[in-house]
């Protein structure tokens, strides 16, 4: 788990000889310090004991989801934090009507290295959050569904199964669509043993039941580990881990593969070679992604880039770069598992970095 770092970031137009380039500026409003960010510290929920896991930003009431292990660095099996939610504006907690922070029902989460940890909402506003599992073969990885963030009642297990091959999930996730059109995707990461190069997708029937099919790839080293998100077009994602390619994928669930359409080396891609988790714009074709630069306390400071991908011919483009604020001194020690978060909603970026805050 790296650093929680809520980067609120909004997109700003500049007109340069008639094109549109997108930038990234802090939103003001977002946490107490005036660059768009909490820090470790700011609230009780956000610190530097590798205990927030997901962020996921509501597209229909604009909140924030935030996963809060409480845990420390090793994870449990059950929840012992909360999961809450935060204004998107402000980045303060909302309150519910017994004048208490708002928080997910979390009766019956259990299971796995961590109980709860990645999370992500559909276009419909349905909340899903899953655990972490090291070994999926033997230990089910498991999906809750909350119908959204004024939910009280406890989740839905929305998916609760083993899956082989046996790899680590639980790290990428994102989600695309809403009811039966609903799809979830995990990144497999080699840290616990596993290959690292496969996929697995969940789709639904009925919009609230689950079921997975594990992809096989043609990458024949670890990709997803960090980043996986869904494309503009139909059957693809975008994959990128640390020190591996940038990669755009077609998935075929029929034939339960998916290869790669295109690929973008770290000498190719400005950045590449340090940079990590990501997330993906399709309506606005941007794509952004984490570099985390302070591997060790006293490093740093990370960065947030920003691409154009709406050529995938041309490649994609670079368009801004930001300094994650620095926090400290010194600056702590990043997690290594989630390194961190990111998600687009409407002309906003939030990021997460486990141990360093957000933005």
């Amino acid at each position: 788990a790296r650093h929680c770092v809520a980067l609120c970031s909004l997109f700003t137009a500049l007109t340069l000889s008639a094109q549109t380039i997108k930038t990234l500026s802090p939103l003001t409003s977002f946490g107490g310090n005036g660059d768009g960010s909490i820090r470790p510290g700011d609230q009780i929920w956000m610190d530097t004991a590798s205990n927030q896991r997901g962020l996921a930003a509501d597209p229909v009431t604009g909140n924030l989801i935030l996963v809060d292990t409480h845990s420390g660095g090793a994870g449990n099996a059950n929840v012992q934090g909360s999961i809450f939610v935060l204004d998107g504006t402000t980045g303060t907690n909302i309150w519910d009507i017994n004048n208490s922070s708002l928080v997910l029902n979390t009766n019956g989460i259990s299971g796995g290295a961590y109980a709860d940890a990645p999370a992500a909402v559909a276009d419909d506003g349905v909340v899903y959050v899953a655990n972490q599992v090291t070994s999926s073969s033997s230990t089910a990885l498991k999906v809750y569904r909350w119908d959204g963030v004024n939910d009280t009642n406890p989740p839905v297990v929305a998916f609760n199964a083993t899956v082989t091959p046996s790899q680590r999930y639980g790290v990428s996730m994102d989600i695309t669509g809403s009811g039966v059109n609903t799809r979830i995707i995990f990144g497999a990461s080699s840290q616990s043993g596993g290959s690292g190069t496969n996929v697995l997708i969940l789709t639904t029937a009925d919009g609230t039941n689950f079921t997975g099919t594990v992809l096989g790839t043609d990458v024949t080293s670890p990709n997803f580990i960090e980043g996986v998100a869904f494309g503009a077009a139909a059957n693809t994602f975008w994959a990128k881990t640390l020190n591996a390619p940038l990669r755009l994928m077609s998935y075929n669930l029929g034939t339960a593969s998916a290869v790669t359409l295109k690929s973008w080396s770290s000498s190719q891609l400005v950045g590449g070679g340090s940079l990590g988790p990501i997330s993906v714009d399709p309506a606005n074709n941007l794509l952004a992604a984490m570099e985390e630069t302070a591997g060790s306390v006293g490093g740093g400071p990370d960065h947030i880039w920003l691409y154009d991908i709406s050529d995938t011919n041309r490649g994609p483009v670079l368009l801004d770069i930001k300094d994650y604020p620095a926090i400290g001194p010194p600056h702590p020690n990043n997690a290594t598992a989630p390194p961190a978060y990111l998600d687009f909603r409407g002309s906003r970026l939030y990021t997460h970095i486990l141990n360093n805050g957000m933005v």
